[in-house]
């Protein structure tokens, strides 16, 4: 399941996270999976925005995958990236190969 608007792309209902559809400025008001939300910052076209608030060490979630841990407090509207997301994409992925016997 996605959503979408002229803002954003929700890609899974469990996501807590949105893709920008096109760049937003802080302090903007967009359309994001099923509310309203303020921007916190600006953020580029193809860029994550938090529509959950993600505690520091919880999972960024994306395409209904854990995709990153939080590295710091992350609050609905705040930029989703680099900055504050450490990538666990090895870790999912030896425990995949792990799980299926690789």
């Amino acid at each position: 399941m996605s959503k979408r608007s002229k803002d954003s792309l929700w890609l899974n209902d469990q996501d807590n996270v949105v893709v920008a559809l096109r760049n937003l400025t802080n302090g903007e008001v967009i359309e994001a999976a099923d509310a309203s939300i303020t921007v916190n910052e600006n953020i580029r076209t193809g860029h994550k925005i938090a529509i959950k608030p993600i505690p520091k060490y919880g999972m960024v979630i994306k395409y209904g995958e854990e995709i990153g841990e939080a590295s710091a407090d992350i609050n609905v509207g705040d930029h989703v990236h680099v900055h504050n997301v450490r990538d666990i994409t090895l870790e999912v992925f030896r425990k995949r190969k792990k799980e299926l016997g690789l």
